[in-house]
This record gives C-alpha cells, sequence and structure tokens, in this order.
C-alpha cells in the first residue's frame, strides 16, 4: 500500500480485507480502455492478452489503481478506444471467452449504436463503468448509463459528497474514492483523479470480496453483486438511493458475511447463501443423531480440509 493512500483505504475497509489475507487473488478482470502499454512497475502483474498499444497513458493508470487495491488480481489490459470497429468486438469477444469475474470501463462513448461493448449485456459478468466528469447532476456517460452496467461516481472526502465534476444520474450505483496514488514508470508515487480513477477504485475491492466468495465456493451473479454494493454505502447526501451520489460510499464490511447452509435429511441437494450446490453424500439420522457431510460443511465455511489415509484421520484447518 502506497502511504498516501493509507486512510481511504482504512475508511473503505480495504486495509482490514488485504490483513484478512483478501487481496483479490484468483479474480480475473479487464480493464477496457485507451493507451494500455507496460512499463517497468507493471511486467511483474499486468497482461495485454491482445497486444499493447503504442503509448502508455489513461489505462495504464486505471490498471495501477486497481493493482494498488486489489494487488493479488489478474488484470488484463485491452485498447478499446483508438481500436476500429473489428478490434473492439475482438476484445469483446476475448472477455466473452475467456472467464472474467469483471470488466472495468473508465471511459464513455456518446451512444450505444453498433457499440460492441453493447454484447457485454447479455452476460453476467460484472461492468464497473465510470459516470464521467462533465459536472452534470443527471447525465452518465455510456456505458454507466446502462442498467447492466455498475455506475460509479467520484467521492470527496474533503466536503463528504460527490467531487463537483462527477457526473449523476438515475442509473448511478455508487461512490468511490478519487485523488489515489500509484507508481508512476519512474517509480514516483501520483495521483490519479476523477470517476476514471473511481471505478477501478471500487473494481478493485469487488475483487478482494470476490477472492473471499471464491474461497466459500459462492459465485454472485450481476444483480447479487449490485445488491452487495447498495448495503453497503455509507450515505452521503439524502438518505437513500439519489442522483448524485447513488446508494453513496461504497465501502467494505466490517466483518466477513456470514455462510448460509441448508441441508435436509435424505436430499443430496443443498444450498449455500441461497445456492444450490449437490452433495456426494446426503445426511441421514443415525441413533436420533444428524450425521452431516463434514467436507462439504467445513470448505463452505472457507476451510482446508486434508484426509490422513494411512492414520485414517481428517484435518480441518480454518
Amino acid at each position: 500500500m502506497i502511504k498516501e493512500n493509507k486512510n481511504m483505504f482504512i475508511r473503505c475497509g480495504i486495509a482490514r480485507w488485504h490483513s484478512w489475507g483478501y487481496k483479490g487473488q484468483g479474480v480475473k478482470i479487464a480493464v477496457v480502455d485507451m493507451e494500455c502499454q507496460s512499463d517497468e512497475t507493471m511486467e511483474s502483474w499486468a497482461r495485454f492478452p491482445l497486444g499493447e498499444c503504442k503509448n502508455g497513458g489513461h489505462g495504464v493508470r486505471v490498471a495501477k489503481i486497481l493493482h494498488e487495491v486489489a494487488p493479488g488480481a489478474i488484470i488484463d489490459c485491452f485498447t478499446y478506444i483508438g481500436a476500429d470497429d473489428e478490434g473492439r468486438k475482438k476484445i469483446v469477444d476475448h472477455i466473452i471467452r475467456n472467464g472474467y469475474d469483471l470488466v472495468n470501463v473508465s471511459l464513455g462513448v456518446n451512444n450505444s449504436r453498433n457499440e460492441p461493448l453493447e454484447l457485454l449485456k447479455h452476460t453476467n459478468i460484472p461492468v464497473i463503468a465510470a459516470s464521467g466528469n462533465d459536472g452534470k447532476e443527471n447525465f452518465l456517460k455510456y456505458p454507466a448509463s446502462s442498467d447492466w452496467t455498475i455506475a460509479v461516481g467520484a467521492y470527496s472526502e474533503t466536503f463528504n459528497r460527490p467531487a463537483n465534476d462527477s457526473n449523476g444520474g438515475d442509473m448511478l450505483d455508487c461512490l468511490g474514492y478519487h485523488g489515489v496514488y500509484h507508481l508512476n514508470s519512474k517509480g514516483n508515487a501520483v495521483d490519479f483523479t476523477g470517476t476514471s480513477c473511481a471505478a477501478p477504485f471500487i473494481t478493485g475491492m469487488l475483487a478482494c470480496w470476490l477472492s473471499y466468495c471464491k474461497e466459500i465456493g459462492y459465485k454472485p451473479t450481476r444483480a447479487e453483486v449490485k445488491d452487495f454494493i447498495s448495503s453497503h454505502c455509507l450515505d452521503c447526501e439524502e438518505a437513500g438511493k439519489d442522483r448524485r451520489s447513488g446508494h453513496g460510499l461504497f465501502i467494505l464490511p466490517n466483518t466477513l458475511e456470514p455462510v448460509k447452509i441448508v441441508m435436509k435429511i435424505g436430499e443430496k441437494t443443498a444450498t449455500v447463501n441461497g445456492k444450490q450446490v449437490q452433495l456426494d453424500v446426503a445426511p441421514f439420522t443415525k441413533n436420533d443423531r444428524t450425521m452431516i457431510p463434514i467436507r462439504f460443511v467445513a470448505e463452505s465455511l472457507g476451510a482446508k480440509v486434508d484426509y490422513i489415509d494411512k492414520e485414517q484421520r481428517v484435518e480441518i484447518v480454518l
């Protein structure tokens, strides 16, 4: 963590989740942006599946904010602005076909007509999009204006409200910090402002949460990710949702989400946080006691289970 980011990381719960070991590990993120070219500070963690552009700029800064918030995540960068229609379709097709957990779009276009990004509407991948920096109360840039994205505005800590230039609108979901620091190509800490920074800040926070979800075998839908955000926001303006701040400043919860496991005697289908899971063996009763599959329960709670065959012993480590 860059020292300049410490206070905002503490307030948003990022520092706490990092201390628990959830840093986005195993989470695959696509950065759909412009000017995506690696520098020496990115060589160990950034990938460019479809190649780099000639200059590094906006997309590089977006990726660096993501890495600062979720250093364990897999971050793939794509130069969308500047690509022709065929190139854009190739990017979106690659994302759809290669199992990405999150897509960050810190850019805006005027409308959605014939825009390849629209294809993401028909997937279940959460797409986090910057609202834009025109300072308009009811104007979200596309794709943030679409109901299939998670629209993010920028938060001003100084005034505890949306940043002056941050666009608002009915489809705005939340606010994220801007003015977040990252390392430039010379290794110096510099800040990045606007909704283009706020969006990857939120995407990185979601990656930390998803690394926990992966550990317990829970894959939230796009709608469930939206619900998670709306239920973990601090009001900045009016109580509840409003055009300027959405649901408010998104923060990660202070405790890990409870895991609810439901099993029925004699049935090989259980649910974990409402999701159906097939069991190897059904629960049963014996001598007035209920017997349940311990490996399934333990792993659903995030534990590691080992069976030592020669000793016929089971080890469970939380």
